[in-house]
């Protein structure tokens, strides 16, 4: 009975818990919790059910999508409800654009398809399949909460984005025009 398993420890959402423990220094600051972004109350009541069912901290709950506004309010696990998306794919282009690089993203969508799951996988998120149990959504969790804490132990994170700079011909100032914003962007994160 000594070894039972706790999704709190696992999932580190606890922020008391966190400031017990000494991080690396080389790992970002993690302000703890999740998050959940919902369309439908079906979905928000699905989440909070199976987080109260673990005995974790409610996830914060904001209605619509994400956007670079509501970067500050994230926690460490951000879940996104896509049902009424059309084209899953796109929709989470457009989300990554949205959240930083640091964040573990899983998706909830009514796609039951394991290309969609394996593209997705390659932008770094996780996938699960709406309406699915609360057993799922743990496992779920768990799986995530296991790969961010190797992700923070070896400094991966999901990929960057990428801004291509591409030039008719040669001396007409790409270099130069790339170094700017390249400063430019790292000024600003």
């Amino acid at each position: 009975m000594a070894n039972i398993f706790d999704l709190s420890e696992e999932l580190s959402l606890d922020i008391d818990k966190k400031k017990s423990s000494s991080p690396k220094p080389s790992q970002p600051a993690q302000t703890g919790g999740a998050t959940l972004f919902f369309s439908s109350s079906d979905c928000r009541d699905g989440v909070i059910e199976a987080y109260n069912f673990e005995g974790l901290e409610e996830p914060k709950c904001i209605k619509g999508l994400p956007t670079s506004t509501k970067e500050k309010e994230l926690g460490d696990v951000v879940i996104v409800e896509m049902t009424n998306s059309i084209d899953i794919q796109a929709d989470a282009q457009e989300i990554n654009a949205q959240l930083p690089n640091s964040k573990t993203v899983i998706l909830l969508g009514q796609t039951d398809s394991i290309q969609v799951l394996r593209n997705l996988e390659k932008m770094g998120f996780y996938y699960l399949p709406w309406p699915s149990d609360k057993l799922e959504l743990i496992e779920c969790l768990k799986q995530a909460s296991r790969d961010e804490r190797k992700r923070y132990e070896s400094g991966y994170f999901r990929k960057a984005k990428r801004i291509a700079v591409v030039g008719a011909k040669g001396g007409i100032g790409t270099s130069v025009i790339s170094t700017e914003l390249s400063a430019l962007l790292a000024k600003k994160r």
